[in-house]
């Protein structure tokens, strides 16, 4: 392969997914106000349960070792046990205030999205319609409808939260115990490099598994829609096959598409187990040589 080919290819499936998330955006835009304020409330809500309860929680167990040597009174632990119970209230009301705003929010973009999908459609000339199957349009439609859905629920539920805790948390650890930040640090750059490129590069397979999904569902319907022309004419063995084959293709497609997740898959977990593995050991020499107490190596 040739590198213009693979440079166009390459511009192609970039090119995809900015037109997809351009597209998605231009729904967003009358409800910017409600998208930010969502964002804030997220913010404090992860800021609140994920980073400062354990940071809390390692204060009260440092100061219950403490007052077991008797350095310390019992007021050493309470103070930091309200606090995070203070806290953990905070978060609580944040993340329900975020999930009830968006169940008023995103039914409203779904809405909007819906009409102007068929806005689109209807657009079209009369050929476009005669080249492709009926049911294969209302297929992709609905599948272009709730990637929407499903993309912003794994922004605000995955993507966001996880790039919150992520810049937080490297910014206690490399206060706190610099050696097990910068490793965290080091390791968050290169797993983000790899497994976006790992995912952009599985897009057009995706892309592939979708089209033929898409395909033998429109010839599924259209033949359904069409059975007493079927029926009439006897075309039900030369429909049979031809359907047949169309599903093989599905299978093969389909099957490489899963085998290139899987391997996505393998690879995050693999590097999981790296991670957890660095970090213990670098937690482990931290106690030993004093730079970090155990409540703090914990968390």
């Amino acid at each position: 392969m040739s590198k213009t080919t693979r440079a166009s290819r390459r511009n192609q499936r970039w090119g995809t997914a900015g037109q997809t998330v351009r597209q998605y955006l231009s729904i967003l835009k009358p409800y910017r106000a409600s998208g930010v304020t969502v964002l804030v409330l997220l913010v404090i809500a992860i800021l609140a349960a994920d980073i400062a309860v354990p940071y809390l929680v390692a204060e009260v167990l440092d100061a219950l070792a403490m007052v077991a040597n008797g350095s310390a009174n019992l007021d050493a632990a309470t103070r930091p046990f309200w606090a995070a119970v203070g806290v953990s209230l905070i978060g609580l009301v944040a993340w329900r205030i975020v999930g009830f705003w968006n169940v008023f929010r995103q039914p409203k973009e779904l809405r909007d999205l819906e009409r102007h999908v068929f806005d689109r459609l209807t657009l079209h000339s009369y050929a476009f319609f005669a080249d492709r199957f009926g049911g294969s349009l209302v297929t992709q439609a609905n599948r272009y409808i709730r990637s929407y859905e499903t993309l912003e629920d794994t922004v605000f539920y995955q993507s966001m939260p996880l790039l919150i805790r992520l810049v937080a948390s490297l910014t206690v650890l490399l206060i706190v115990i610099p050696s097990i930040g910068l490793a965290l640090a080091v390791w968050s750059t290169l797993f983000i490099i790899t497994t976006t490129w790992m995912a952009v590069s599985q897009q057009p397979y995706a892309r592939k598994a979708s089209d033929t999904d898409s395909w033998t569902t429109g010839r599924l319907a259209d033949v359904i829609a069409n059975i007493l022309n079927l029926k009439s004419f006897g075309r039900r063995r030369e429909e049979r096959q031809s359907y047949r084959e169309l599903n093989q293709r599905k299978y093969r497609i389909r099957r490489e598409a899963w085998v290139r997740h899987e391997a996505i898959w393998t690879y995050t977990h693999i590097m999981g187990v790296i991670v957890t593995i660095v970090v213990l050991w670098l937690s482990i020499q931290a106690v030993a040589g004093g730079a970090a107490e155990i409540g703090r190596a914990h968390v």
